[in-house]
This record gives structure tokens, C-alpha cells and sequence, in this order.
């Protein structure tokens, strides 16, 4: 069994990545971010952090928050916003900020390894944030967020990850704070197998960047759906991780 590999992305059509995406602002307060949802009803805002259109809710985990959330989902993809990849494919993430880039793997991680502890944590955990993510993500059916996770780089995988960030990317587009995000769709099927036999010979450990709440949230739910499956066999999409991994060496830390 493949402990990294490829999946159906479920991902915004071309016209409107720039309106779907969602990223970070730590600038904003929580009305400031709601008022800005409220003007795009295109975001994905409205799924992972459905709160923005519910403000008089004190409750992180009403659950009327996750239904909605869910049926926002249901939404975009009824309405073609949102479109499943028809073949298992991985993904090329780029950001570029002042003239420096990172560019990661988007794919999925097997479980095990996390509980393994090749996937390794620096960061202590709070329970009440983990339980709101398990009931997202046992509502909606999906991981909406990857988890950030940092590799000792390997020749082999940089050299095939420039090959593909030769051809037009999938998406380019300018975020807040002049951050250019590009993203390649691996569908090729030699470059497939070839980045799944290199991820799977090369990295055999990771260290969790960002999203550790993300990632013990997620191991939760693998466990409960696997519980809740007579038929479980260990290959199911919730025994996977959602994951960008970044060669570390592209990476630089900021003070908090």
C-alpha cells in the first residue's frame, strides 16, 4: 500500500479560482472577514469557516454550523463552481512573495505514518479545537484545509517538479499582500507514477509545518469512520492525510 499518493481533487473551474480561494489574514477582524465573505458568495470561506455567516453564534460546534457548511458545499458543486478530477492525479503548489518561492506536493499522506510518527509534531494539541474540526469534517464529508508539511529535499523529486512548473500552470493569480499563487494539475500518467515511486522510496519521514490541529482532527475521523466500516480494508480515502509537502530547504521560518 502507497503511503503517499495521488487523488481526485475536487477543485474551482478556472474562471473563478481567484473568488473561491481562501488564504490567511490575520489583519482582518471577525467582522471585517464576514462583511468580506458576505461579498462573494463564490468562497470556500463559507464551507471552512462557515461561523462568518452565522455572528450571533456563540457555539463553535453548533451543529447547524457544520449542515450549513455542508450544504454550501453541495452548492458549489451542484452549481459547477467546484469539479472533482476525473483521474487521480498529485498537484503543484507555488508561492511567490518578494521575488522568493516555495513550491510543494499537494497529496495524500497515509494515516499510519502519523501514527507511526514519521509524520512528526512539535506543537501540543486543544481538544475543543480538535472536536470542531472532527464534526466538520464528519458532516461535510471532506478535508477542505492540507496540512503543511516540511521533507528533506530529494534531487529526484525537484528536478521532476520543475519539469512540470515548465508547462502553463492550471491557475495564476495575485492574493492580498502580493502573493502569486500557481498551481500545476499532474495528470500525466508516467509523471504520476514517477512522483509516487520518488515520494514513496525518498521521503520516509515529514515534519508538520503547519497544521497540527488539522492532522490530529483528521486521524480522529479515520479512526471513527474505520470503526463505523465492517468493511474496512485500510486503502479508503479517510485513511489518507490531506497534505502540501515542501522541501525544506525552500522554507523559511518567521518569528510569530
Amino acid at each position: 500500500m502507497d503511503r503517499i499518493k495521488p487523488f481526485k481533487g475536487i477543485r474551482p473551474i478556472k474562471a473563478l479560482v481567484e473568488k473561491v480561494a481562501v488564504f490567511p489574514n490575520n489583519l482582518l477582524n471577525e467582522e471585517e472577514r464576514r462583511e468580506e465573505a458576505k461579498r462573494n458568495p463564490y468562497s470556500f470561506a463559507h464551507v471552512v469557516k462557515p461561523r462568518i455567516d452565522f455572528p450571533d453564534s456563540e457555539s463553535k460546534t453548533d451543529p447547524a454550523l457544520f449542515d450549513h457548511a455542508k450544504k454550501y458545499f453541495q452548492k458549489l458543486l451542484k452549481e459547477k463552481i467546484l469539479q472533482r478530477d476525473s483521474h487521480e492525479c498529485f498537484y503543484i503548489y507555488r508561492q511567490m512573495l518578494n521575488g522568493r518561492s516555495q513550491t510543494g506536493v499537494v497529496a495524500f499522506y497515509h494515516v499510519s505514518e502519523y501514527w507511526k510518527g514519521n509524520i512528526k509534531k512539535h506543537e501540543l494539541t486543544r481538544e475543543e479545537k480538535e472536536i470542531e474540526n472532527v464534526e466538520h469534517m464528519m458532516t461535510t464529508g471532506i478535508s477542505g484545509n492540507p496540512i503543511f508539511l516540511a521533507y528533506n529535499p530529494v534531487n529526484e523529486i525537484d528536478t521532476l517538479v520543475n519539469e512540470v512548473k515548465a508547462t502553463v500552470p492550471e491557475y495564476h493569480f495575485v492574493s492580498d499582500f502580493d502573493v502569486f499563487h500557481s498551481m500545476w494539475v499532474v495528470s500525466n500518467s508516467k509523471h504520476v507514477e514517477r512522483f509516487k515511486l520518488l515520494f514513496n522510496e525518498k521521503v520516509k519521514t515529514s515534519y508538520i509545518a503547519d497544521g497540527h490541529h488539522r492532522a490530529a482532527s483528521a486521524s480522529r475521523v479515520s479512526k471513527l469512520l474505520a470503526e463505523a466500516n465492517p468493511k474496512h480494508k485500510g486503502d479508503e480515502a479517510y485513511n489518507y492525510l490531506l497534505t502540501c509537502l515542501f522541501p525544506s530547504n525552500q522554507l523559511k521560518i518567521y518569528d510569530y
